[in-house]
């Protein structure tokens, strides 16, 4: 079962509902997005019932789901999502192009890669700093330096920029260079070290399918994300 605050709920309210899950004999996540705190009560949903949560303090609304996803499940939210990039909403009726290179190579190449970007109308850019190959003998990306080209061409015409984060020991590093949207590549889909590392922060996170995945088994992996804290989640 999950229970969902209310926009301006209290850390004293969120105590008194895990209070309440424990006293039951089950056991809470908690998941703090930007806009609102779930709280998962985690053992048989049988024994707990919805209405007696509905009527605590801070409590917008709670339910039975039956799927293993909870958080990214519709049942959570009936309303459709949509994701802010630096005041771009992803998401919605308007449809977002984000356009650019497959990998970074040198800074001439990346701004005119930008410049056509922002001609064409897209409104943000992407570029593969690091870059997975299946031969390990091809180019497999600039790294850090690429990382630096892409922000700096990015910015002379107002482009958040979008790019893949293979290995979370990298994540520190794209928080330093403000990556506004960071991919999550086929491969690395059911790398759950670093769904839960993505989890934690609140960058938009476009997360691609995997390969052979099934519907569910996406999903799933968007859970990871969602429970960590992190409901900023694009699905590609």
């Amino acid at each position: 079962m999950i229970i969902v605050m209310n926009k301006d709920v209290t850390e004293e309210q969120i105590g008194a509902v895990v209070q309440k899950i424990q006293d039951l004999g089950h056991e809470v996540n908690i998941s703090r997005g930007t806009n609102r705190t779930v709280i998962g009560a985690i053992g048989d949903e049988s024994k707990l019932d919805p209405e007696s949560f509905d009527s605590m303090p801070g409590v917008e609304y709670s339910m039975h789901i039956v799927k293993q996803y909870k958080i990214v499940s519709r049942e959570s939210h009936k309303q459709d999502s949509i994701i802010d990039v630096r005041g771009i909403p992803v998401g919605g009726k308007q449809v977002q192009v984000i356009g650019g290179p497959c990998s970074v190579e040198t800074p001439e190449q990346m701004d005119l890669a930008a410049q056509q970007v922002a001609a064409a109308g897209c409104r943000l850019m992407r570029g593969g700093a690091f870059k997975p190959r299946t031969s390990p003998y091809t180019f497999q990306g600039k790294g850090v330096d690429g990382l630096a080209i892409f922000r700096q061409a990015a910015e002379k015409y107002n482009l958040p920029i979008v790019t893949e984060l293979m290995d979370v020991r990298m994540l520190d590093t794209f928080l330093e260079h403000d990556v506004d949207v960071i991919q999550i590549g086929t491969r690395n889909m059911q790398n759950f070290d670093l769904l839960k590392e993505v989890g934690r922060i609140k960058k938009p996170v476009i997360l691609k399918r995997g390969l052979s995945a099934t519907i569910s088994e996406w999903l799933m992996a968007a859970e990871y994300i969602a429970a960590g804290g992190n409901h900023n989640i694009i699905f590609c």
